[in-house]
């Protein structure tokens, strides 16, 4: 049980496959071989079996029976679970992206927070995304999708797409008020950020005139259990933002971080990391150069805080479709700070302005593009006093506080 807990849901299931395939094949050939064998054999066999089989006849026959169907029944439900497991987790993104809402998170401009904290906010939000790996590969699966996005003549929104779970079809349907559920977590993590329900400010762009869209999709070049940068003198967060500010040329930029927490995901990285230990165990320590300290240590901080499954995306909207894809490049080339044990590739790239505006999660069988918390939070955070610099956030609107009932009683 111990091996089997290390290893992902999928791996779980074709190593159970195989375990009930060996079954089958010993019972098979005791069942069906044992009779066929000569004389001289089968005599010191049923000499020791006969016993045991005249007080336990029929249960056996039923065990091995079991034991020979269950494999093939088994092995046909696995396939059908697996190839139509990418078909449900669309037809799901389908259905979040129908009942998808749009929030503005804002923050007064005098905020303090340093940007290293936001790793709480995080884990704060993990348990109301979280679901089981069978739930996920069954199609029940909820994600967020955090976004800054820069619109020309209107400023920079630091966004949070979720899907409303109270207007899901049929069964799915959940009394859950994710909206209400994931404000409070912000709200713990920092009382003074507001979150405001506004209209999908996507939807409003790539409805307006003949505008071009373009779009990259970036996951880990290396194994989920790599690190990326995280340690950083400078928020590194300003640079992407930065990149993404609008010009004459391009109508909106912005990115979304596609994220839902994920279980067991370390096992690769354990096995990797135990290796290592036993290699180091078995090396004088002064033959232990500085780079593979530093490689343990990295794996180690990687894998001992709760894991996300993302997707970073970043967009352009504007007319001319060279100039878009200049821009992309800077963007892209923003990720390259982050370079560590792992880095930032290209997956796919495209115009679907539906995967743009639903948020699209990809389908999966195996756990992919995994950060833990103190990645996701040097990659997406919000804004404070630091970021005075960066013109065009949209922070908090002064809030409206009523008089004093001395001042009241003067104006009467």
């Amino acid at each position: 049980m111990t091996f089997l807990s290390g290893l992902s849901f999928i791996k779980q299931l074709i190593v159970t496959a195989l375990g009930l395939w060996l079954a089958g094949i010993v019972a098979a050939a005791v069942w069906f071989g044992v009779p066929r064998l000569p004389d001289s054999v089968r005599a010191p066999i049923d000499n020791t079996i006969a016993p045991v089989w005249d007080q336990a006849e029929t249960p056996l026959k039923v065990v091995g029976v079991i034991l020979i169907a269950l494999p093939p029944f088994y092995t046909a439900g696995l396939t059908y679970f697996l190839i139509g497991s990418k078909r449900r987790q669309a037809r799901n993104n389908e259905e979040l992206g129908k009942v998808g809402v749009t929030q503005w998170i804002s923050l007064p401009a005098s905020d303090k927070t340093k940007w290293k904290t936001s790793a709480d906010m995080w884990a704060r939000i993990r348990t109301p995304l979280a679901r089981p790996d069978p739930a996920i590969l069954s199609g029940r699966a909820v994600h967020v999708s955090f976004e800054v996005v820069a619109i020309e003549g209107d400023g920079i929104y630091w966004l949070m797409w979720l899907p409303d779970a109270r207007q899901l079809p049929g069964k799915r349907q959940a009394g859950q008020d994710l909206s209400a559920t994931l404000g409070n977590a912000l709200n713990g993590y920092n009382p003074r950020i507001r979150v405001t329900t506004i209209d999908d400010p996507l939807a409003n762009l790539s409805a307006e005139g003949q505008q071009q869209l373009q779009w990259i999709e970036l996951g880990l070049a290396g194994p989920s259990h790599y690190p990326i940068k995280t340690n950083f003198d400078i928020d590194p967060m300003i640079a992407i933002v930065s990149s993404i500010l609008t010009d004459g040329s391009t109508q909106a930029a912005g990115l979304q971080l596609l994220t839902r927490p994920i279980g067991n995901w370390q096992g690769p990285g354990r096995k990797e990391l135990n290796q290592m230990v036993q290699a180091q165990a078995q090396t004088s320590a002064k033959l232990i150069s500085q780079a593979d300290k530093g490689r343990r240590l990295a794996l180690e901080a990687k894998l001992d805080q709760f894991g996300f499954e993302t997707v970073l995306r970043f967009f352009a909207i504007g007319n001319d479709p060279q100039t878009l894809s200049y821009r992309l490049r800077a963007i892209q080339d923003t990720l390259g700070q982050y370079q560590d044990l792992n880095s930032f590739t290209i997956r796919r790239r495209g115009n679907d302005t539906r995967i743009l505006l639903d948020r699209t999660f990809p389908p999966r069988l195996e756990p992919s593009n995994i950060l833990n918390v103190g990645e996701l939070s040097a990659l997406y955070h919000l804004p404070n006093t630091d970021w005075e610099p960066v013109a065009g956030i949209k922070w908090s609107p002064a809030r409206v506080i009523s008089p004093a009932a001395s001042v009241i009683r003067g104006w009467i």
